[in-house]
């Protein structure tokens, strides 16, 4: 109806009619994805952004990642790093652990600097899995998923996950009012 009533854009990003439903028939078509993680507890260090606040901390834990919207299925940082720490319930058997974040300069969402994953059986004493640092930032104002993918296996319960975040804006995004947001869609755990 949209394109016969001639819409072109459905949105401030231009997106057309057509590809919002192919968008969509992708988010129906793959629905949620197995995970050892799926529906476990998720503990926040600090505040995402309330405007975005999708499932809350249940974000990380649904089994649905997110697209290129990044009002739908993403937990935002606003100036803050992402520490999560989720509970599996009991010890199981990891042999990796995927995190997806957003790139959208447009809106001042960018990959975090460095993704740091650490384990723990009591979650009071923490073990690095692996530390990744993202390559410099680029200006690039493509949509898209920056994936992190830690090998792991590991025996565990809980898993410790530190994004770190930008202090500033880079100089191409530069905003006197705007910070640097991180955007998480789903901690994956195989």
């Amino acid at each position: 109806q949209a394109e016969a009533n001639g819409v072109k854009e459905l949105s401030e990003g231009g997106i057309a009619p057509a590809a919002y439903q192919k968008e969509w028939q992708t988010i129906f078509t793959e629905g949620v994805r197995p995970s050892k993680a799926l529906g476990a507890a998720c503990t926040l260090k600090f505040p995402f952004i309330e405007d975005y606040p999708a499932k809350r901390e249940r974000t990380l834990t649904d089994g649905t990642r997110g697209y290129n919207d990044f009002s739908y299925n993403w937990l935002c940082f606003d100036g803050t790093s992402m520490e999560c720490v989720i509970d599996l319930g009991n010890e199981k058997d990891i042999h990796s652990i995927e995190i997806n974040f957003l790139q959208d300069q447009r809106h001042w969402i960018f990959p975090p600097k460095s993704v740091t994953v650490s384990s723990s059986g009591d979650g009071n004493t923490y073990q690095a899995v692996k530390n990744i640092t993202a390559p410099a930032l680029k200006e690039d104002y493509d949509v898209k998923r920056v994936p992190f993918t830690f090998p792991a296996n590991t025996k565990t319960r809980y898993i410790k996950v530190t994004a770190q975040n930008y202090s500033t804006l880079p100089d191409w995004r530069f905003h006197k009012t705007k910070k640097p947001i991180i955007a998480c869609d789903e901690v994956w755990v195989d």
